[in-house]
């Protein structure tokens, strides 16, 4: 008899989960609390789906333990990841600066391919199905994945429910706080220049003093200016400088 998985949320991690269960010849079950999955994953890259990163190390983590990451990307780093990505049809396109995105340029098309993935491994996928009690849900399933995602774009699903199913199995967690963050331009024509992204240098000044520079992708949005970087920062300001 196959094993049963069950995956909360249905997102590119739960995806990605249930391809490989079901190619291990697992029974599995997707849970999703929107009406579709990957609404994320729609977003991604302005639209584009930024997938993945070529030079992805332990570095690009930020926590108390940044090398919890390193297992994770020794037995699946860029090569495992585009080689899986081969296998599914999906064709990347490699930036200079490593980034990657799907050829298509285009994010639903990422989406479609992890969805007719996981349907055609016979993945059950149940829309609209916000689980709640986490007990009763382990009770039916040999394994469960949660793989909720943040409390990150709320007006996409993104909560909280992962660290309270967490915290019921003796896990503590460690508060949060938003790592990309906007902000407020105080221009009349801010609003001509929504939707146009641009490579720009930012620097942040404490007291009138430099204290850091770094430089990034700007991605203007009606009145709200985002900055994408590659590194975290935390200054003596308390000031997070990751995408201010």
């Amino acid at each position: 008899m196959n094993k049963k998985v069950a995956i909360i949320g249905g997102g590119a991690s739960g995806l990605l989960c249930a391809i490989f269960c079901a190619k291990n010849s697992c029974d599995v079950s997707i849970y999703e609390q929107n009406t579709k999955c990957g609404k994320k994953i729609l977003v991604s890259g302005n639209g584009r789906c930024n997938i993945t990163n070529k030079n992805l190390n332990t570095k690009d983590y930020f926590g108390e333990n940044p090398s919890f990451t390193l297992d994770a990307l020794k037995s699946f780093g860029f090569k495992e990841f585009s080689d899986f990505a081969s296998s599914i049809g999906l064709l990347l396109e490699e930036k200079d600066d490593g980034r990657c995105y799907p050829l298509s340029n285009e994010s639903k098309s990422v989406l479609s391919l992890l969805l007719k993935s996981a349907t055609n491994l016979g993945v059950k996928i149940f829309t609209d199905k916000k689980v709640t009690d986490i007990q009763k849900i382990c009770k039916e399933y040999d394994s469960v994945v949660i793989a909720t995602g943040s409390q990150a774009a709320e007006h996409l699903g993104g909560n909280d429910d992962g660290y309270k199913f967490a915290k019921e199995f003796g896990h503590n967690i460690v508060d949060t706080y938003p790592s990309l963050v906007q902000l407020h331009l105080n221009s009349a024509i801010a609003h001509k220049m929504s939707g146009v992204k641009t490579f720009g240098e930012v620097t942040l000044l404490i007291n009138n003093k430099k204290d850091i520079s770094t430089s990034g992708d700007i991605l203007i949005y009606l009145l709200w200016c985002f900055w994408f970087c590659n590194f975290r920062y935390f200054s003596k300001s308390k000031c997070s400088f990751d995408g201010v």
